[in-house]
């Protein structure tokens, strides 16, 4: 049994600043990139444009066991890329160029069982009457509200009455009288517990950012007032425990405020708040935000952009206080736009059209553990995990005297590799077998010691 190295000492400062992403975590073999992550207890959902998930063939959708990195067996046959997704409960809604979902006609939008992968019933039909050529419409954002599917993006009728690229449904199909209307179309859409705002390229009856009232449809008083309103918008966002909303897009200003790309505004009054990330605005624009998350009081910001923020240089991905705009010290940087991100199970999921991040190779899918103990001091005596066999090779078997709520293999840089969570107490085997040969620190968290231990795998 290897002795404890006393004095080792583990620190982490609430940032992911160091760390590289799951070495052994699936990316795609073969396709141009991930458009949309979402996840439900222990599978990750990725979808886009893609053919091949790890080694296995799937069709621009697919499931990834979140604690074994295994491709799982949900796999809807779709015959074009998704270009969106929207989890709620055990309903899947994705929307993109497609056509046939499991053989079955669906004209850009489908909804899918999250478990068995079956197409659902609901298909709206979203069209262009009377317009040669663009018989069906374009979804550009969706979001599931309870029973309520709202739709947003180009289209002028949905099961033959007229919506002007904004619509509301029950899951049933029934056509809801919500109908707000836009004469240009939509990019964006965020519902909330009574307002629905919207995002895009339209200057009536205001420019580029709206509100709607959620249940009757009446156009509510909000108004940022972002200038260049003919430019493409990005996502809008919910401010995690305020009723503040995100907003992006290729603007340089919110009424007279300067706040070019990103901006933090109140959701009754339309007013920005201090947060300036100060993005650098050029002409022609260069940048795009594609996706936002916040987690742990930070926002993490992805798109297609090299530039600087409060001064600092960042690529595709950006991690801001949520309250000044200032940046995070990570600097993952990946060599192409970052499509989606997602928080889920103590992990942050980066997608997109990259090859590397972090410096590791990682074709378009990221995996990247944040729940690293904030701090990991020398084990104290009595020895609450032993483990065997060290040197191990394909697993080692550990016997805890205590529940422990997560364990973390990290390398000599003290970069952590693997995640496996919560444990009881008991005898358990962890794998071991994609590991490469090295020595490594097994660390541990109970609810009242974090300890270390040294481990040797070998080949």
């Amino acid at each position: 049994m290897q002795q404890l190295l006393l004095g080792f000492c583990f620190l982490w400062l609430g940032t992911l600043s160091g760390q590289i992403p799951d070495p052994f975590f699936p990316q795609l073999g073969q396709g141009i990139g991930v458009n949309a992550l979402a996840a439900k207890g222990d599978t990750l959902y990725v979808a886009g444009d893609y053919q091949v998930l790890g080694t296995t063939n799937r069709q621009h959708i697919g499931a990834v066991d979140i604690t074994s990195g295994a491709i799982l067996s949900w796999a809807p046959q779709l015959n074009g890329p998704v270009r969106g997704m929207y989890l709620q409960g055990d309903l899947l809604c994705v929307w993109g160029s497609f056509t046939l979902v499991n053989g079955q006609p669906r004209n850009n939008f489908a909804l899918l069982n999250a478990h068995t992968g079956q197409v659902e019933a609901f298909q709206p039909n979203i069209q262009f009457p009377g317009i040669p050529g663009l018989q069906t419409g374009t979804i550009a954002d969706a979001a599931l509200a309870g029973d309520t599917l709202f739709l947003a993006g180009y289209f002028l009728s949905v099961n033959g009455q007229p919506r002007a690229n904004l619509a509301a449904l029950r899951l049933d199909g029934t056509l809801l009288p919500w109908n707000p209307a836009t004469n240009i179309p939509v990019d964006r859409i965020l519902v909330t517990s009574d307002k629905v705002y919207v995002a895009g390229p339209f200057s009536q009856p205001r420019e580029g950012l709206l509100a709607f009232h959620r249940h009757s449809g009446a156009l509510l008083p909000w108004n940022p007032g972002p200038n260049n309103p003919g430019n493409t918008f990005g996502p809008l966002h919910a401010v995690s425990g305020s009723t503040d909303v995100w907003v992006s897009g290729r603007f340089s200003q919110l009424g007279p405020q300067n706040r070019p790309f990103l901006a933090r505004v109140d959701g009754n009054s339309g007013q920005p708040s201090a947060f300036n990330p100060g993005i650098s605005y050029s002409s022609p624009v260069q940048l795009t935000v594609h996706t936002l998350s916040e987690h742990e009081g930070l926002l993490y910001v992805g798109g297609d952009f090299a530039t600087s923020f409060q001064g600092q240089f960042r690529q595709h991905l950006a991690v801001l206080n949520p309250l000044s705009g200032a940046p995070d010290s990570w600097q993952p940087a990946p060599n192409g736009r970052v499509m989606a991100l997602l928080h889920h199970r103590d992990a942050l999921f980066v997608g997109g059209q990259f090859s590397q991040i972090s410096g590791q190779t990682h074709r378009f899918l990221a995996a990247y553990n944040t729940a690293v103990p904030t701090q990991v001091l020398p084990e104290l005596e009595p020895v609450r995990m032993r483990l065997a066999p060290n040197p191990a090779q394909d697993a080692v078997w550990l016997d805890l005297s205590t529940a422990v709520s997560g364990l973390w293999l990290a390398d000599v840089a003290g970069r952590v590799l693997r995640h496996w969570p919560a444990q009881e107490a008991g005898i358990i085997s962890l794998d071991l077998s994609r590991v490469p040969a090295g020595s490594y620190r097994l660390i541990w968290q109970s609810e009242s010691m974090r300890g270390h231990r040294a481990l040797q795998v070998m080949r």
